[in-house]
Parts: C-alpha cells; sequence; structure tokens
C-alpha cells in the first residue's frame, strides 16, 4: 500500500503518462504507467545509466 500514494498522485495530477516512477522494489496493486522497481549501482562502475541526469527525458 505504501506505493499506492505515490503512483495514485502521479495520475491524478494527469502525469500518467509522461512520468516515472522509480522505486526501490515496492509496488502496490495499483501501480500503473512506466514503473521501475530495480535500479541497480551499476552507475558508479561506468554503466550507461550513469549518463542520466536529472531533468533528462527517459
Amino acid at each position: 500500500q505504501e506505493m499506492l500514494y505515490p503512483t495514485s498522485y502521479i495520475k491524478s495530477k494527469g502525469l500518467g503518462k509522461s512520468c516515472a516512477l522509480f522505486t526501490d522494489g515496492r509496488f502496490s496493486g495499483g501501480s500503473s504507467g512506466l514503473v521501475i522497481g530495480h535500479a541497480s549501482p551499476e552507475a558508479a562502475e561506468g554503466g550507461a545509466i550513469g549518463l542520466v541526469e536529472e531533468g533528462d527525458m527517459i
């Protein structure tokens, strides 16, 4: 249930198709849209995710 609030909030603001939600692996039954539940620390090792910066469109 802890992830139901953020996903519901994103949808209520009309951002369900333009905003992604990254979590530490937790999901709720109400998750929808682009929700990424696991991101590994590969950025610290020079992985491609390390190229993503705040404000980048994904």
